[in-house]
């Protein structure tokens, strides 16, 4: 149960503006959600709490612990990443920054496809930004990197709608502070220029050396614009009762030399790199073992690639395997990024049903951002018509992709999917893209039917815009997610993949601490189980 100490009870009980110091764990959210129902009692009527992170995650994460969904079911408390908030203010105001309709929200799967059917010079910057500009004037339809500063220059030029916004959300909490851009900042300290502002943040968890510095310096910025002086908060973890974990990640943080020896909820482990498998496969056992089928389990690595070739391993024991248990880890993934294979999927099924030129140009575009989403190829006009050559019928050069869409019916649906992506990971144009997303697992494709009409056009109008407040947090039990997007996220129980080998040599010492600190500190309640793997 929170019982919140004498600072904390200054925040709940306060009507001023104030910036929260604290490390994970310490009480920063549950105090913040205390202070918004407590001025919400004190102040009825229509006037709202707005909660606001840079990510998804870190908005669910404050959703979840209020008791309230992502929409907010108590209607008074809020709930938006910065980016939603900018893209509210784009749809009440946009016609005053020039959108001449009404603003939509795109992500870059779908600006990925625009500028590839329209053949926009992804190589020429400045021409390209114009030509995103232009689209959301001329369309409404408004990029994901243009949202904040679109919001920004808007509010820079009124004073009105910056009042509005005011009397809309006259209580703003920024969680994560520390994560805001200086895009970001700019447009918050507009937003909530006429309104108390609560910022909670812990500097110690930027990871690089540039990002800790700004992070420093945004929390003095904060001092001047609202007047006060940090607050911190030292007192008890709230997130993790096992005070060997937290000093544990205390002693990562600041160099100092841990080594616990027989201590409840923190062991420490070492494998050779043939040995990885099934030392992760053991653990995970015992961990379910010990805390049952509905606790979470995270294991944390060093970056995404090794998170998908871990989650492969896992996921397809060998037959000699000593630990032979299958384990089906979550890898999360932006859903934009799953998207663009659905699209490609669909396009590749009226391009069977049509035979059409022009399903041929949109299957090679769909191609094309799959891709560039998968295996960082550009989306070029050039490659687009590599592409179709390549998948044209009657083409010299061996493509499993085109014997797959020549001999193959689209149905059902699934099956057809998988098979494409089988195709895909065969042909050597497609090849790192199509394992990529093998090794993540092919996403559902439920919302598509095949029907009437063009299917790509049809899945295309109907798919929520992606990407617009970052990954979704998964339900999965057992996750897989790389140390450097463990922020803001909590598990029963972790499992701390460890190689300093992995990182880049340009990592100074004083960022991976804080890369370690950051990853040990995700353990919650039940406490964790942590493991030291060469790989």
């Amino acid at each position: 149960m929170f019982e919140p100490t004498d600072e904390q009870r200054s925040i709940i009980e306060g009507e001023g503006s104030a910036i929260v110091i604290a490390g994970p764990g310490r009480g920063k959210t549950a105090t913040a959600i205390a202070a918004a129902r407590s001025w919400l009692l004190r102040n009825p009527g229509p006037s709202r709490v707005l909660f606001t992170s840079f990510s998804n995650a870190a908005v669910r994460r404050i959703a979840a612990a209020a008791g309230v969904d992502h929409v907010g079911l108590e209607r008074r408390l809020q709930f938006r990443t910065i980016h939603s908030l900018a893209m509210e203010i784009l749809r009440d105001f946009g016609r005053f920054v020039g959108l001449r309709k009404p603003a939509r929200a795109i992500d870059r799967t779908e600006e990925g496809i625009i500028a590839a059917e329209r053949n926009w010079d992804a190589a020429n910057e400045a021409a390209y930004q114009s030509a995103l500009k232009c689209l959301a004037r001329e369309e409404g339809r408004v990029a994901f990197e243009l949202m904040v500063p679109l919001a920004f220059a808007l509010l820079r030029a009124s004073p009105t709608v910056r009042l509005a916004i005011g009397r809309r959300f006259p209580f703003i909490v920024v969680d994560e502070f520390q994560d805001t851009r200086p895009e970001q900042w700019e447009f918050l300290k507009l937003a909530g220029e006429t309104s108390r502002v609560l910022a909670l943040g812990d500097p110690d968890q930027m990871i690089y050396e540039h990002q800790h510095c700004a992070a420093l310096q945004r929390v003095s910025d904060f001092q001047s614009w609202k007047g006060v002086k940090p607050t911190r908060f030292d007192g008890a973890n709230f997130r993790c009762r096992v005070p060997a974990i937290v000093d544990f990640a205390e002693s990562l943080l600041h160099g100092r030399l841990n080594v616990p020896t027989g201590t409840r909820g923190l062991q420490l482990f070492s494998a050779f790199p043939n040995q990885r498998r099934a030392s992760l496969a053991a653990i995970w056992t015992a961990i379910r073992r010990h805390g049952g089928d509905d606790s979470t389990i995270a294991f944390i690595v060093p970056s995404g690639n090794t998170a998908r070739q871990l989650a492969a391993e896992l996921r397809q024991p060998p037959r000699t395997a000593a630990v032979p248990v299958p384990i089906h880890a979550h890898i999360e993934r932006d859903e934009g990024d799953l998207d663009a294979f659905r699209l490609a999927a669909c396009a590749a099924a009226d391009w069977i049903s049509t035979r059409q030129d022009t399903a041929l140009k949109t299957l090679a575009v769909s191609l094309a951002v799959f891709s560039s989403a998968w295996s960082r190829k550009g989306a070029s006009s050039g490659r687009i018509d590599a592409i179709i050559k390549r998948i044209r019928p009657g083409g010299r050069a061996r493509s499993p992709l085109r014997a797959y869409l020549t001999d193959t019916v689209p149905e059902p649906f699934q099956t057809f999917a998988d098979g494409l992506l089988s195709a895909l990971e065969a042909d050597s144009e497609f090849a790192s893209g199509g394992a990529a997303l093998r090794r993540h697992g092919l996403p559902s494709m439920m919302g598509v039917s095949i029907g009437q009409g063009s299917l790509f056009d049809g899945y295309r109008q109907i798919r929520a815009a992606a990407g617009l407040e970052g990954t979704t947090l998964s339900r999965a039990k057992t996750t897989i997610v790389s140390m450097y997007k463990s922020k803001g996220r909590e598990f029963d129980f972790v499992v701390l993949v460890v190689e300093p080998r992995a990182h880049s040599t340009k990592a100074t010492v004083d960022e991976l601490r804080r890369l370690y600190y950051v990853s040990a500190t995700r353990a919650a309640y039940s406490g964790g189980i942590w493991a030291g793997i060469p790989i």
